[in-house]
């Protein structure tokens, strides 16, 4: 599903790091219609391996996703 994400033609492409480590509900960031417990959830630092970070390389540089683009400041 992510690769599919990242074919697609728009500029940008977002993918929740909950959805690359395979999270469940358990990492949501936010709970549509609740006001309290939203926005706690944080990647703890090694949680993105080195096979991950690998993988997401080389889907980026596949399907051209691998520069800034045209970002301007």
């Amino acid at each position: 599903m992510i690769e599919t994400v990242y074919m697609s033609d728009a500029v940008w492409v977002i993918v929740p790091l909950q959805d690359v480590l395979g999270l469940g509900s358990e990492a949501r960031i936010n709970t549509p219609g609740t006001d309290r417990g939203n926005w706690q959830w944080m990647m703890q630092p090694g949680c993105l391996s080195s096979e991950l970070q690998t993988w997401l390389d080389r889907i980026a540089r596949k399907h051209r996703r691998n520069h800034l683009g045209n970002c301007k400041n």
